[in-house]
């Protein structure tokens, strides 16, 4: 009888609880680092870059 049967699962139930608490830590990174480049520093649009003067 395996310790985790209660859970049904083979694996450690810890083990897994760890993999989707650093799953959702490096998401919620890639998501607050996508707010900060694109929603509070926005790329200029095209028409509001100065031009070069030949």
């Amino acid at each position: 009888m395996s310790p985790f049967e209660f859970f049904g699962e083979e694996r450690d139930p810890a083990g897994i609880a760890f993999r989707d608490v650093l799953f959702l830590m490096v998401f919620s990174l890639v998501v607050v680092i996508f707010l900060l480049t694109f929603l509070i520093n926005p790329i200029n649009n095209p028409e509001e870059v100065p031009l070069r003067t030949e």
